[in-house]
């Protein structure tokens, strides 16, 4: 009788819903982990590298305070995704969140870095007191996009209200928008209109 040596697995998948559990994938470091359903709040919150991929929709607080690594989610995500916690100075500092669906209010809300895309509708307050980082909405966006930030893009490719406290400035084409787009096709699959 040999001894085995035991390995620790670097990819792992949870099947079914999951959408009370809380916390799935936080902390995250590296490997990989497909969760084939929903899954509840604080999905990937804190993550800080590897690959965790949610077929279906997420809770509350999806990606919170996450410095790496990246975030699929194929459904839709709740509130705050990207975003800080209650009383928390930053949200994500790092990595990339793809939203297949559409997210709640103060998605990317006081971003350090990072890119956060929702392929739907926002709800209000996305990118509130962004410092930087990159938030691309797909779809329309809610009431007081930008609120408070002092630096960041929020790219808007649907409809959106300008708060009162912005003003027109110039009329451009950043070429980070074009590399981003094509990133995206590329690693993600998303569909980009060619406008």
């Amino acid at each position: 009788m040999g001894m085995r040596a035991k390995q620790r697995s670097s990819r792992v998948r949870v099947e079914g819903s999951s959408r009370d559990v809380e916390g799935l994938g936080a902390g995250m470091s590296g490997g990989t982990l497909d969760i084939d359903g929903d899954a509840g709040a604080l999905v990937g919150a804190w993550m800080t590298g590897g690959v965790l991929h949610v077929h279906g929709t997420v809770g509350d607080a999806a990606g919170q305070g996450m410095a790496g690594g990246s975030l699929r989610i194929d459904g839709h995500a709740g509130n705050r995704v990207g975003g800080n916690a209650p009383g928390a100075a930053k949200g994500m500092t790092g990595g990339e969140i793809i939203v297949s669906g559409s997210a709640g209010t103060e998605a990317g809300a006081r971003m350090r870095r990072g890119l956060l895309v929702v392929g739907g509708d926002a709800g209000r307050d996305a990118g509130r007191a962004m410092i930087a980082g990159s938030l691309f909405l797909f779809g329309s966006c809610g009431d007081g996009p930008g609120r408070g930030s002092k630096r960041g893009s929020i790219v808007a490719l649907g409809t959106v209200t300008v708060p009162a406290s912005y003003r027109y400035a110039c009329t451009y084409q950043p070429p980070h928008v074009r590399l981003t787009l094509r990133y995206l096709v590329r690693k993600y699959g998303l569909a980009v209109d060619a406008v």
